[in-house]
């Protein structure tokens, strides 16, 4: 099942971003469509003032995701490390669930598709492991996407489709 395929103009028009500003940081986030008609994920981490990530969403009308393994995204293989996101219903502000994107430094720039299964994902709050309810596969309402870490700079993430895969 596509959540999201970036070939139409507009399809990143629904992303928000959230980064480490809104507690004292100076790291920056965007998602756009590319003109190569692909979305990209760009901005800035800094580790001043205490912050260290940026981050988009997308919010969407709960879905049941309960017959599929889990994400699926197509992405040029990036030099950094990146995160993935997951909320359903019942997380509100507290937390986020969070897997890595993969080994993201192997082809640096060459498209792939990189599959995290569900149980993989695990609960997070402010970057530290969280005691929470398995995820909610009957009601997923948002993804993420998260630069941070010890990767200090400017990154970009081109990102050709995000789904969910079955086995």
């Amino acid at each position: 099942m596509r959540l999201v395929d970036f070939t139409a103009l507009d399809s990143t028009r629904d992303w928000y971003s959230v980064t480490d500003a809104l507690m004292g940081g100076l790291s920056r986030a965007q998602f756009q469509t590319s003109p190569k008609g692909h979305g990209l994920f760009t901005g800035y981490v800094s580790r001043a003032n205490g912050g260290g990530f940026a981050s988009v969403y997308l919010d969407f009308a709960p879905r049941d995701v309960s017959a599929f393994q889990g994400v699926e995204l197509e992405i040029a293989a990036p030099e950094r490390a990146f995160k993935v996101n997951l909320k359903d219903t019942h997380c509100g502000d507290r937390h986020v669930y969070q897997a890595p994107l993969g080994d993201t430094y192997a082809g640096q720039g060459l498209w792939r598709r990189y599959r995290i299964p569900f149980r993989q994902f695990v609960a997070m709050r402010r970057g530290l492991t969280v005691t929470a309810p398995r995820l909610d596969l009957h009601q997923l309402k948002s993804l993420g996407l998260v630069a941070g870490g010890a990767d200090e700079g400017e990154f970009q993430l081109p990102v050709r489709s995000i789904s969910f895969y079955k086995a």
